[in-house]
């Protein structure tokens, strides 16, 4: 999801256990010489 020019917002899901569901938010900013990735890391 674009959030601001240059500026994305991915939602990546993944399974701790089977039972056990979470999600991480990542940032890609868009930048002159290349993209950055920015993990937000998972809350609890």
């Amino acid at each position: 999801m674009k959030i601001h020019e240059g500026v994305h917002q991915m939602r990546i899901s993944f399974n701790v256990t089977p039972e056990i569901s979470r999600y991480v938010h990542v940032y890609v900013l868009e930048g002159k010489k290349g993209c950055y990735l920015i993990d937000a890391g998972v809350k609890d």
